[in-house]
């Protein structure tokens, strides 16, 4: 059901979204740039929530391993109904929002979408 639901939901969207990826969270993700792309906003979506988007935008769409590294460069704090950029330079790299032993200021493409995982 759920899976019916996101697919006419991406159907929906796909007028106001030209290239844009739908996540299987239903989370849209559109590129801007040269290795450059931004989740939008969708609610109450959280730090974990970008990263997750972020982490399937790079996985599925475009191709890349779980070892390649992501870079927020959106500033910290997000404001409501803001998308949060991503890249993979790390040329302006903000921190991630997330809370990592040792800090950095990237995760990996795999380190990402373990995001999704809310067991």
């Amino acid at each position: 059901m759920r899976t019916l639901f996101l697919a006419a939901l991406s159907a929906a969207l796909i007028p106001f979204t030209a290239n844009a990826h739908v996540t299987r969270d239903g989370q849209i993700v559109k590129p801007v740039g040269p290795g450059t792309f931004e989740v939008l906003w969708r609610g109450r979506s959280g730090p974990r929530d970008f990263w997750c988007a972020a982490g399937d935008y790079a996985r599925y769409e475009l191709g890349l391993s779980g070892n390649t590294r992501l870079f927020r460069t959106s500033p910290l704090p997000r404001r409501a109904g803001e998308a949060v950029r991503f890249s993979l330079s790390p040329e302006g790299a903000q921190p991630t929002g997330l809370a990592l032993i040792g800090g950095g200021n990237s995760i990996s493409v795999a380190h990402a979408r373990l995001q999704c995982d809310r067991s």
